[in-house]
């Protein structure tokens, strides 16, 4: 893995750590060759100062602008060996210190180029620093990294260009007007398009141009959103009794039949749910919010997204928010068609929704937990286990990440299980909804106490240059110490990445359940690439290395084009009309202040089939 890593690491950063330790190596060893003589003793110590003249071009020429994290952590190391290398001299004027620095130099500059490579290795092998590229270049350069890097390009068949071309008029709009926010919200386009959630931007710094480009892609709030229900009608939600859209008659419930003049499944067929954070690798997962994206969309909104985000954001204030024709059913189930206007921009309402379908940050602390890994039990033979990342402890995630293992973590969670089960534990709900991902072998490492049974997960492939050759297989080997325990596990499409391996790897034990509103995001492949853009407004990560199924042709876990799902759901949670109806958009999402009033509909549904 390692090697791969290193396929995408930033040579530049590579060359200068290698750069650092040559010379702190070299000058320890020909300390006494060129002190001998005067000549010798200036040369040396002329050399001594090279490093650090080096790493200050290197700062003048590739440091972060406006993100002193990168450079601190990516450059940090060997800055300091660097520095430290230009202070030798001073030590060597002095016997025994020169003695002991001669030792410690060699030792910290071996250090600092381990650092340098190891530490981006899980999240930032190939980090790439655009900031002082305008806003065209720093775009062109990074679909050329995409090309060059990107390693789901052939499996998912994605058209890097068309896509590129697809969005480069919003991106030269955004240059031409000096539109930060424009910017963000044409690259989170950019992303989306992928189909793939490890392939997306996030905000850097400037948070300005962050809120900006989501209020610019959250669309128009019309007084009403929009759900499917498991009977195949669209229903309107949260219509506000004070708004124009509730007194023409559409109310909680009401069916939905055509958005601006065209069926309604039409026009959710041509929605796109481009947002923050939103990635559909599973179509049938974008397919469960499309209707909440479709309620932000009114008549004149090209579905050319460039155009889209071109005319919202205007700065001449020519932007008008267009109408929305809707046609729903009355209570005496007659069509009925009313022209609405936009009553405010469309983030909260649209936010509001989507926290309520996803139960971001709203179910933990009612059952007394608020913290990863952490369990209670919640009744008589229930317990509750929060799982909102794969990470537990920084260096030895990272130990895992290059072993496999992680006893530390297994010696944990075991005690903790036999700590439930002597309360009465027979049930245990795993909540991985919104599981941001982390590292793979702490799913490992759960699944063998479920199960008795050893099964291969991954095998890792080299495909650089076109050459498909196997390095290693993964596997879950068992003791099966808790397959007594009926164990669900629930999950969403905001579960990710080392969050799919988990569900993927639980799934496999005999005892386990998977449930949800939506199956998990399907996107495993390891993370890596990671690119900082103009002026640090955001950085793109993407998706680098290659982990295969055992036959050595699927891809693990990852949708290809057809976008299908790989980890199906054992019970789909069925979004009920009685569900629909019952959101209340009265109330505030001050987490905290509302729990009682705020209902986590897949929880309800997990214990009521626990009773049965």
């Amino acid at each position: 893995m390692i090697y791969l890593r290193l396929f995408s690491q930033d040579p530049v950063t590579i060359s200068m750590a290698v750069l650092v330790l040559v010379f702190a190596v070299g000058l320890c060893f020909e300390r006494k060759a060129l002190g001998k003589t005067r000549r010798g003793k200036i040369i040396w110590r002329t050399l001594c100062f090279v490093p650090l003249a080096a790493c200050v071009i290197h700062f003048a020429c590739c440091r972060f602008v406006g993100s002193g994290w990168y450079t601190r952590h990516i450059y940090g190391a060997f800055y300091l060996a660097a520095l430290v290398t230009a202070f030798f001299p001073l030590f060597d004027l002095w016997k025994i210190p020169a003695k002991i620095f001669s030792i410690i130099l060699p030792v910290g500059a071996v250090v600092a180029f381990l650092y340098t490579i190891v530490y981006p290795m899980p999240f930032n092998s190939g980090l790439r620093n655009y900031t002082k590229q305008s806003y065209t270049q720093g775009f062109v350069s990074l679909t050329k990294d995409l090309e060059k890097y990107y390693s789901l390009k052939d499996w998912k068949k994605t058209d890097i260009q068309a896509i590129a071309k697809k969005i480069m008029p919003a991106v030269e709009e955004a240059e031409r007007k000096n539109d930060a926010g424009l910017f963000y919200a044409a690259i989170t386009a950019f992303g989306y398009y992928f189909y793939d959630g490890h392939v997306g931007n996030w905000p850097e710094g400037d948070w300005d141009a962050w809120e900006r480009g989501l209020i610019l892609l959250a669309g128009n709030d019309y007084g009403f959103s929009m759900l499917r229900i498991d009977d195949g009608r669209v229903v309107a939600i949260i219509s506000d009794s004070t708004l124009p859209a509730y007194q023409a008659g559409i109310h909680n419930g009401t069916q939905i039949i055509e958005w601006n003049e065209k069926p309604i499944e039409q026009a959710l067929a041509e929605t796109e749910c481009i947002y923050q954070g939103d990635k559909y690798p599973v179509k049938e997962n974008e397919d469960f919010f499309r209707p909440v994206f479709l309620a932000t969309r009114g008549m004149g909104e090209s579905t050319d997204i460039a155009q889209y985000l071109i005319s919202r954001a205007a700065a001449d204030g020519t932007y008008d928010p267009p109408k929305a024709r809707v046609t729903f059913l009355t209570e005496e189930g007659e069509p009925c068609t009313v022209e609405l206007d936009c009553v405010e921009d469309g983030i909260y309402e649209l936010e509001y929704v989507m926290q309520f379908l996803i139960s971001f940050g709203v179910y933990p602390n009612r059952y007394g937990v608020d913290k990863n890994f952490d369990a209670k039990m919640i009744n008589d033979d229930t317990a509750y286990m929060l799982r909102n990342s794969e990470e537990y402890n920084y260096w030895g995630d990272i130990f895992s990440y290059l072993t496999g293992k992680y006893p530390s973590f297994k010696k944990r969670l075991r005690r903790q299980l036999q700590d439930l089960k002597s309360q009465g534990m027979k049930n245990l709900i795993i909540d991985a909804r919104h599981n941001t991902g982390g590292y793979p072998a702490l799913g490992s490492e759960t699944a063998s106490l479920f199960s008795d049974r050893s099964f291969a997960t991954d095998a890792t492939y080299s495909d650089i240059n076109g050459r498909h050759k196997y390095m290693m297989s993964d596997y879950v080997k068992t003791d099966g110490e808790f397959k007594d325990i009926n164990v669900l596990v629930l999950t969403n499409s905001y579960c990710v990445s080392a969050g799919d391996y988990f569900v993927r790897v639980m799934g496999e034990c005999p005892n386990v359940t998977t449930m949800g509103f939506t199956c998990s995001n399907c996107s495993c492949q390891p993370q890596g690439g990671r690119v900082i853009l103009t002026n640090s407004i955001c950085n793109f990560g993407y998706t680098i290395n290659w982990l295969y199924e055992q036959d050595g042709k699927t891809r693990f876990i990852d949708t290809d084009e057809t976008r299908a799902c790989t980890i199906p759901l054992d019970i789909k949670v069925p979004l009920t009309y009685d569900m629909a109806i019952s959101f209340n958009y009265d109330i505030d999402l001050s987490w905290e202040e509302n729990q009682d009033n705020i209902r986590d509909y897949v929880m309800e549904y997990a214990l009521e089939y626990l009773k049965k």
